[in-house]
């Protein structure tokens, strides 16, 4: 069974790794993972994959310009479960992520 899950998470003023989704009982399929700048600064973005079998980028010091959006993932990306999906920008400022995927019960 698969379970449509969508969010958006606000990165304002934080430069720390933030959690956008873990399951540790079931797999992910990656539909769509964008970001939005709401100020005037462009921020570089880093969406991190981690768990038992280490860590890897997606994608790295993606910049994303003032003002605007940016697809950060174009193409479905299945993650099994156990696996973390983060993302880190580069310097504090007004950025949202906006993540939609599905949870795939029972797959691994």
């Amino acid at each position: 069974m698969a379970i449509f899950v969508s969010s958006g998470v606000a990165l304002d003023n934080n430069t720390n790794r933030t959690i956008l989704y873990s399951n540790p009982n079931a797999s992910q399929l990656i539909v769509s993972l964008m970001a939005t700048i709401h100020g005037t600064a462009s921020t570089n973005l880093d969406v991190i994959v981690s768990g038992s079998t280490g860590q890897y980028y997606l994608t790295k010091s993606n910049q994303v310009p003032a003002s605007e959006s940016l697809e950060l993932v174009a193409n479905r990306i299945v993650l099994p479960s156990g696996q973390t999906l983060q993302v880190r920008p580069s310097a504090s400022g007004e950025i949202t992520v906006y993540s939609s995927l599905y949870q795939i019960e029972g797959a691994s």
